[in-house]
This record gives C-alpha cells, sequence and structure tokens, in this order.
C-alpha cells in the first residue's frame, strides 16, 4: 500500500491523544467510527497540499508519473475545481477565451470569477442524435482569426457521450499561435491504461488537463486531479488560484485514496483493463442485433466506448422512461438519461454478472418496445446559433436583476444559468439574450422530465434577467 495510507494508519493505532481538528477526534464520536480513525488535518509528519514539501509532494509527483504529465495536483473539490483555477490562472478581467459551447456548468462558473469574455465554439452536430459530436481543428483555427487576442482554448473531450476531439491537431495550431490549450478530460481518466480507449489530451499535446478519478477509477466521489505540461502555462498563477478555490481543509481520506489509485494504476491495473476491455467487447457484441434500441458504436470519430450509449432511434419510448423500467423492473440504475439517449458509464469495477444482467434487461425491453406507442419527442437536433453575447457573465452576475416571466422573457438579457443537468452544458447563461428557440426547448424538456439547475426557479415559470435592456 502507499506510504500516505501507511503513515495514516499508523497515525489511527497510535497513542497519540488528538488535541487538533477534526471534531469527532479520530472516530471517538460520530458516524464512520472506523474509517475516521484515518480523518486527520495537516499535523507534524503530514505535509500541507496547499504548500507540499514531503510525503503530499511524492505522492502528487507519483500522479503525475502515471499519468504522463510534468506536474499533476491533487484536487479534493473535484473537476470543478481544477478548471476553475485553470480558467482563474489563464484570463483576467474582460480577457476574451475561446470555449465550446458544450462544457460543463463549471466552466460557466469559471467565466463568473475569472470575469473573462466567452467566445463560443459550437460543437458538430450529429445527424439524427440529441447530442453534440466533436470540435474539429478548423472550427478552432476559425474562431481564433476571430478572436485573435482570445489567451486560451477550454474544450470537453471527452464528453459525457464518450466523444473526442482532435486535440493532437488542435494543440498543434494553438502552440503556434502561443496560446494555451486546457481539455476538461473529466471523463477519461481512464483511457491512457489500454489502446481500446483514445489517446489522451496530455498525450496529444494539451497544456492542462483536468481529469476525475472518481467517474471511470477507483476513488471516491469528489476527486479529481490537474495535470500540466508545457512551458506556457503559469504554474506560480496555477498553484496560487488552486490555493483559493479548494478548501483550506482537504480531506486526508480524499488525499489518501487518490495516492492509493494512482499505486493501483502503476502497478496492478494492466490485468483488471484486459479484463474490463474483453467485458465492454462482449456486451457490444452481446447487444448488436436489437431492434429498437441502439447501442452506440463508432460512428466516424473517436469515441470511449467505456461509455456505453443507448439510443431509441424509433422515439417510440423517452429514455428516462426506459431507465425507469431498467430501475424498476430489473434493479439497474444508470448514469443519465435525456430524452432520446441513455448512458451507462462503466468502469474497471464492473463484473461480468452486471454488464451481463444489463445486456439480459435491454433484450427484454427491446421486445416490449416493438408495441409500444410513440411519445412526445424532441425533433431531430439542429444546428442552433451561437448565443448573442450583451455582456460578461460576471458583470451580468454582479449587474441589478429583475425576475419576470420566463415565457415572457424574449430578447431580454439572462442574468442566471439554465441548465439542464445531466450532462450539465447550459441552454443559456448570464449575459446572453434570451431566444425564443432557447424558452421552447426549455419547456419541452421540463415536460419530459428534466430536471433544471443554476436558477432559482427550477420550475421556469420566473426567470432572473438584467434590470436594464442592453
Amino acid at each position: 500500500m502507499t506510504q500516505l495510507w501507511q503513515a495514516l494508519e499508523a497515525y489511527a493505532k497510535s497513542a497519540v491523544y488528538p488535541f487538533h481538528m477534526p471534531g469527532h477526534k479520530g472516530g471517538r464520536l460520530g458516524a464512520f467510527s472506523h474509517m475516521m480513525q484515518q480523518d486527520i488535518t495537516e499535523i507534524a509528519g503530514f505535509d500541507n497540499l496547499h504548500s507540499p514539501q514531503g510525503i503530499l509532494l511524492e505522492a502528487q509527483k507519483r500522479c503525475a508519473s502515471v499519468f504522463g504529465a510534468e506536474e499533476s495536483f491533487f484536487l479534493i473539490n473535484g473537476s470543478t475545481a481544477g478548471i476553475l483555477a485553470a480558467m482563474m490562472a489563464c484570463c483576467g478581467e474582460r480577457e476574451e477565451i475561446i470555449l465550446s459551447r458544450n462544457c460543463h456548468r463549471s466552466v460557466y462558473s469559471g467565466l463568473v470569477f475569472s470575469g473573462a469574455r466567452p467566445a463560443y465554439i459550437l460543437p458538430e452536430m450529429l445527424k439524427g442524435k440529441e447530442f453534440f459530436g466533436s470540435i474539429t481543428q478548423k472550427q478552432v483555427q476559425n474562431a481564433v482569426e476571430m478572436h485573435p487576442h482570445a489567451r486560451a482554448v477550454l474544450l470537453t473531450s471527452p464528453t459525457y457521450e464518450g466523444i473526442t476531439s482532435d486535440i493532437e491537431s488542435i494543440a498543434a495550431f494553438l502552440h503556434e499561435k502561443n496560446m494555451l490549450l486546457i481539455v476538461d478530460e473529466a471523463h477519461g481518466a481512464h483511457m491512457k491504461f489500454h489502446p481500446f480507449f483514445p489517446k489522451t489530451a496530455l498525450e496529444q499535446g494539451a497544456d492542462i488537463v483536468i481529469q476525475s478519478l472518481h467517474k471511470t477509477l477507483p476513488s471516491p466521489t469528489q476527486t479529481a486531479v490537474l495535470h500540466i505540461q508545457g512551458k506556457r502555462v503559469d504554474r506560480a498563477k496555477i498553484k496560487q488560484a488552486l490555493s483559493m478555490i479548494q478548501t483550506s481543509s482537504p480531506s486526508y481520506l480524499f488525499l489518501s485514496a487518490m495516492d492509493a489509485c494512482c499505486h493501483w494504476l502503476e502497478r496492478q491495473c494492466q490485468r483488471d483493463f484486459e479484463c474490463y476491455v474483453e467485458k465492454l467487447q462482449w456486451f457490444y457484441e452481446r447487444t448488436k442485433n436489437l431492434e429498437q434500441i441502439a447501442v452506440l458504436q463508432k460512428a466516424g470519430f473517436d469515441r470511449d466506448r467505456g461509455k456505453i450509449v443507448l439510443e431509441l432511434p424509433k422515439k417510440n419510448m423517452t429514455a428516462m422512461e426506459m431507465n425507469d423500467m431498467l430501475r424498476k423492473q430489473f434493479a439497474i440504475e444508470m448514469e443519465m438519461a435525456s430524452l432520446s439517449y441513455s448512458i451507462a458509464m462503466t468502469s474497471p469495477a464492473d463484473s461480468k454478472e452486471g454488464f451481463l444482467v444489463l445486456a439480459k434487461a435491454l433484450e427484454k425491453i427491446d421486445k416490449q418496445l416493438c408495441e409500444a406507442k410513440k411519445t412526445v419527442f424532441l425533433e431531430d437536433m439542429v444546428q442552433e446559433p451561437s448565443p448573442v453575447i450583451k455582456t460578461t457573465p460576471r458583470e451580468a452576475y454582479f449587474a441589478p436583476k429583475k425576475e419576470i416571466l420566463f415565457l415572457e422573457s424574449e430578447n431580454h438579457v439572462c442574468a442566471e444559468f439554465i441548465i439542464p443537468y445531466p450532462p450539465g452544458a447550459p441552454l443559456l447563461a448570464p449575459g446572453e439574450v434570451i431566444t425564443k428557440e432557447k424558452i421552447q426547448k426549455s419547456i419541452l424538456l421540463q415536460k419530459a422530465g428534466i430536471c433544471f439547475v443554476g436558477c432559482q426557479d427550477t420550475a421556469l415559470k420566473t426567470i432572473a434577467v438584467l434590470a436594464e435592456r442592453q
């Protein structure tokens, strides 16, 4: 086991009395008493995450070595912390940053924190599908030509659905322009460890890469890492931003778990990944002949097939209804569902039995769908125009606001987020003009049962807009 875990275990078993935080005093009071024995604060011998000199510094160096980075930082506030820190370190007030429009909500929070002005790239639309595709090198080139003073480009790859962009060619182009490439690779921490998966953003030359260990690797919720490579990144600013964004009381349980995950990746994961890929290949072969449910394979783009995407192309049931059947009839809890597709999130920890249960359940549902009636559904997605930005998200966040009826908000400037969740990419962000199309799509998603976050009235009866029309 790792040095950090061994040190925590030894301290837990020692006779030292803890006149220090946290207040459960080594599990003497409260829930999870055994686990809390290793829950400590920054005491002698255990280093400090905000200024690592010893055991945590060595743990982060091991992490960098495992993932192929020059320097890595543990994040105990999830990938969100890494994205916020990266944006704050790279962009300041009213400086431009180029973003893919399907970025996670944390990127938009980063605009509020940093004061940066967004310029959006709209991902390619996938014909007949409800979700976006890749960002191309040509799209990035066009965006840079239109916004030559932009400080950085931030892309999501892979997406929630596993779709990756050509990071290698994008990075090469941006580096010729002396621009930074930040990649939100929260869903791709596993990809380096088997050729079945796409290459990672680090392998393809990105400058800053943020990964969630907890999404696809054996590590607790909230654990993530930020990786850096190359000379373009201001590392002092990254460290300063991380210190501001992350809690001053980091969990040693999380830190130890991340170190243990890296230890497993370094020394023990090869066989587990071989078995994992075999199970995925078996599942895709088993389900390739379903008639009503389409299991997404490769389709003209590189994709992380660890994300099992189930589509309902004949539109006789919503994916939310299918997920409900999987939950109630087969005791299977899926990762997420939108209207026309559902996602099963997999990892090396999944068992053959789990894949078999899902395959059999889909076969049974597939037969039932042959007789199902067509349900209310979105039409095929079309390429939406780029948002009309009247002010930066930060300016809109702090500006005077008023509440009006959502159905009467067309042409007003939005003052809050309208975010279908999951996956978490906003339909509307502060500072953008509200359009008729956005109102209609929001209402349709709401009627279908999609939840919204980022807005005070999640029922969407009212919306906050800027008090003065722009």
